[in-house]
């Protein structure tokens, strides 16, 4: 009986060392979490040509350095453009001030945010462009083309000759 008595308060005993280690292990995953802040850089659709992740980045990470420096947190870049959405994870550490890193952070964010949708703005810009363009091609050829199609044998080199600037200008 005693030895019943004694293997029963060895198996409570490390019961007990257990749960309390496993109380130890979540509250140190609860003061983790709390010193990680976490920044999604663009929720819509990106478009693939222009790099979130490089603009996010900077030349050489320039930008991330900056702010690590400043405010003595890490930052990690998590995701890339095409695959999964690029992230900023804001990590604390000793003597860090990470309300002025989360707010560089936003600042940094929202600059990306402004660069791709000027970026796009742009690019829709350049194709109306490039539209405007090709219907005014399509327009100088067809006319080139009716010139020849109702050209008379007296006026052919004269019609050949319009034809030929008109598909020049195109």
């Amino acid at each position: 009986l005693e030895k019943v008595r004694a293997d029963h308060d060895r198996f409570v005993s490390r019961q007990i060392a257990a749960t309390q280690q496993q109380r130890n292990v979540d509250s140190r995953r609860r003061q983790q979490a709390s010193d990680e802040e976490t920044l999604v850089v663009y929720d819509g659709v990106a478009d693939p040509s222009f790099s979130l992740r490089g603009a996010v980045l900077g030349k050489g990470g320039e930008n991330i350095r900056y702010i690590q420096q400043q405010t003595g947190v890490r930052i990690k870049v998590e995701g890339h453009d095409s695959q999964q959405p690029v992230v900023l994870r804001v990590e604390r550490c000793r003597g860090a001030n990470i309300e002025e890193a989360m707010a560089m952070a936003r600042e940094l964010v929202e600059s990306v945010r402004t660069e791709h949708d000027n970026f796009i703005a742009k690019q829709r810009a350049r194709q109306c462009q490039t539209d405007r363009v090709d219907v005014a091609k399509r327009r100088f050829l067809a006319e080139a083309q009716r010139l020849r199609d109702n050209q008379t044998n007296s006026k052919e080199v004269k019609v050949e000759r319009q034809a030929k600037l008109l598909e020049q200008r195109a």
